[in-house]
């Protein structure tokens, strides 16, 4: 894999510029850590760069945002296709993990998406080895969505079509009759499509 050069623009972080500001052109992100950061929210952050999985009728998802009703939904709308469910329950916007976040400027919140979807990418090729997933990282000009999916489950399906494409990235859901299944963006404890 070919490492990706991410940048973070310190210049939109107004605290963090605050405190630059007061303490000198030598103060860094490391001083600014300890000045405002503690164990436990650093403990909790572990949880959002290597997150638990959960294994369900061969889909890998995301401990915190598994729920097995909203599975349910999601299976009668879209089949037995593990990857495109997975890739529907396991998306989550950034910006709802922190709120306010958008203060800090969407390339920023991009460069965190990033820097997320690689160590998801690492993460599940460390635990499960003998799968591939494909993790992605979007944005369009107010959210940032990182999610993945089996990349080697095939949907034979032909009820699916791409019809949302951020950052060259595409998310599949599928063509129904009368209405579009659709998540709570906002709500990222439930990705029921009701």
């Amino acid at each position: 894999m070919e490492t990706q050069h991410l940048s973070l623009n310190t210049d939109k972080m107004s605290d963090f510029q605050q405190w630059k500001q007061i303490n000198g052109d030598d103060f860094s992100l490391w001083d600014y850590l300890a000045g405002v950061s503690n164990i436990e929210v650093a403990l909790a952050f572990t949880k959002v760069f290597l997150p638990d999985f959960v294994e369900h009728e061969g889909g890998i998802f995301l401990s915190e945002a598994f729920n097995l009703e909203i599975y349910e939904q999601w299976k009668a709308q879209l089949g037995d296709n593990i990857a495109s469910i997975e890739q529907v329950m396991n998306h989550q916007h950034i910006d709802d993990l922190l709120p306010g976040s958008e203060s800090a400027g969407i390339d920023n919140l991009f460069y965190l998406g990033q820097v997320i979807q690689q160590m998801w990418e690492n993460h599940l090729k460390s635990l499960y080895p003998k799968y591939s997933f494909e993790v992605s990282c979007t944005r369009d000009e107010c959210t940032v969505v990182v999610t993945f999916h089996h990349s080697n489950l095939q949907s034979s399906d032909k009820r699916y079509e791409e019809i949302l494409s951020l950052g060259g990235q595409s998310v599949i859901i599928p063509k129904v009759k009368d209405s579009q299944p659709k998540s709570k963006p906002r709500d990222r404890t439930s990705s029921s499509p009701h």
